[in-house]
């Protein structure tokens, strides 16, 4: 029993220790640790709860802040400061931009496909941006990947495809709107907010529609966040900057994915590769009737067709 009771005080005086050592968050500043939390900064169980009042250990929180200011590129005071909140406040994509313990490139890599030809279609239009608009905004955000990720995108009217594109509301956060999300299931879909005043406008601060499609297609390839400003996967919205083209670290972001790809693909392979086979097999059928009906005959040889239509990819 003695021995019990003296785990026991050892147990709750370690416990005591960390929180005499751990910082108080108001009930304001609690939504700062919270949104490090989410982003990939702070460990969840490192925010702690005590009648009502929130504690953090300060050194992790300061580390936290550290790390994130670092990665946003304003001074790493490891302070709580206005700077830092305002950068926190920011519209910014919800995708975390960092795993806890892994060393990372500027660029991140979370996968990829397995070929190099992608289908998309667009199931529900904006209903404020023509649906005209809406489909050459989505092609020029596909095309900008084009040539960097050796990948070709198809749209679609109808049938199964790779990627779905939609607008809808999406909630926003306290401090903040959500311009657009990205899950990757059976089919990825790309859900761009119907509740943005989209504008085209490249020297306005109103939400670019463009830049938003883009950035979440850099997600569908397989790209993660990086801390380069002005990067295309940077994740926080400065509406004072417009960004049209990638920026060198996206590139090698997506070719670092889709040089190791070796796959060939095109539009309309499938049909190609079909209609070849169709093609052989009828041949093979007339030289086998022709043998029955006229008995040996000089041979045909086989027909000459390309295995692909274009050999290395298109």
């Amino acid at each position: 029993m003695r021995v019990a009771n003296t785990l026991s005080l050892t147990v709750l005086l370690c416990f005591l220790c960390d929180f005499v050592h751990g910082l108080y968050l108001s009930s304001n500043d609690r939504r700062y640790a919270l949104y490090l939390i989410k982003f990939g900064y702070l460990r969840r169980s490192s925010l702690r709860s005590s009648n009502g009042n929130s504690y953090v250990n300060d050194d992790t929180f300061r580390n936290a802040l550290i790390n994130f200011q670092n990665y946003v590129r304003i001074g790493a005071s490891g302070m709580l400061d206005d700077t830092t909140k305002n950068m926190m406040e920011k519209d910014r994509c919800q995708t975390k931009d960092t795993a806890m313990g892994r060393r990372r490139r500027r660029y991140v890599v979370n996968g990829n496909w397995s070929k190099k030809h992608l289908t998309y279609k667009i199931v529900k239009y904006s209903s404020s941006v023509s649906q005209s608009e809406v489909d050459s905004i989505i092609f020029l955000a596909f095309s900008v990947w084009s040539d960097s990720a050796g990948v070709t995108f198809t749209k679609k009217d109808k049938g199964r495809t790779d990627i779905e594109i939609r607008f809808d509301e999406i909630a926003p956060r306290l401090d903040s709107h959500i311009f657009g999300n990205t899950l990757n299931a059976k089919t990825t879909i790309i859900t761009l907010n119907d509740a943005i005043p989209w504008s085209q406008d490249f020297t306005s601060g109103v939400p670019n529609l463009f830049q938003t499609a883009a950035h979440e297609i850099g997600h569908v390839l397989g790209l993660g966040h990086t801390d380069v400003v002005g990067a295309m996967m940077f994740p926080v919205y400065d509406l004072s900057v417009k960004i049209f083209s990638l920026h060198e670290d996206d590139m090698r972001g997506v070719q670092d994915i889709y040089s190791k790809v070796d796959t060939v693909s095109y539009p309309g392979r499938y049909i190609y590769k079909k209609n070849t086979n169709k093609l052989n097999n009828n041949f093979d059928n007339f030289k086998t009737q022709i043998t029955n009906s006229f008995g040996n005959i000089p041979d045909f040889g086989n027909l000459d067709i390309p295995k692909d239509f274009f050999e290395n990819g298109f």
